[in-house]
């Protein structure tokens, strides 16, 4: 039938354009800052910057990516895939790299949560201002980056760790009748939580921590 025509010809296009993509990384050397830049764009939830990309250290390894300019390339002051195809077929056959891309995008991503919420910076920005793209990327998807980033999360695992929470001093809680936690949550915690709801992100957040916790268990 012409339904069943056009499956096998997607079936096709999609054979062809992964043995495109297969061809182009089997014919380049894949390693080091390059292998960490495919990672970071492959888990990248919306296109990065070429300053978030200097910031993290990787934007000079864009020349040497697979099909640069082809496959991947700048504009309007971003790195953006030829097509998401590209970064399903990422996803699917380099699952090590990815896992690594969302730790160092957590990383980051803490780092650029510091001056918005850290201990030295003040009250929470307004819902229409004051929070630039690199912070707002953080905003919304740091903490995404965090429940994804798999076994190797021990260096982000600290940073967030020491941006929103600390432990209680000794003697908090006493002899509460229910469970008390060792940790409480820092100042730049509730500023956090403060710019995400003026973000109106409050429901999301909510669905997102809730995914967060079941991946760190």
């Amino acid at each position: 039938t012409a339904y069943e025509i056009s499956l096998g010809l997607v079936g096709s296009e999609m054979c062809i354009r992964d043995s495109a993509y297969s061809a182009y990384f089997e014919a380049a050397i894949v390693d080091g800052g390059v292998r960490e830049l495919i990672g970071v764009l492959a888990a990248a939830r919306e296109p990065l910057s070429d300053a978030q990309l200097e910031d993290m250290g990787l934007l000079h390894h864009f020349d040497a990516l697979p099909g640069a300019s082809l496959l991947f390339e700048r504009r309007e002051l971003r790195v953006q895939p030829l097509h998401l195809s590209l970064l399903e077929w990422l996803r699917e056959t380099r699952e090590g790299d990815v896992a690594a891309g969302h730790c160092a995008l957590a990383s980051s991503c803490a780092r650029w949560l510091e001056g918005l919420v850290g201990a030295g910076s003040t009250a929470a920005p307004a819902r229409s201002g004051g929070v630039g793209p690199t912070e707002r990327y953080a905003l919304a998807h740091g903490h995404v980056h965090l429940g994804l980033g798999g076994d190797g999360l021990a260096v982000a695992g600290r940073l967030w760790f020491e941006l929103l929470l600390e432990e209680r001093g000794a003697g908090v809680g006493g002899a509460a009748p229910h469970a008390v936690s060792e940790l409480s949550a820092t100042e730049a915690c509730g500023r956090w939580l403060l710019a995400q709801a003026r973000a109106g992100r409050s429901k999301a957040l909510a669905a997102e921590l809730r995914a967060l916790r079941d991946a760190l268990g």
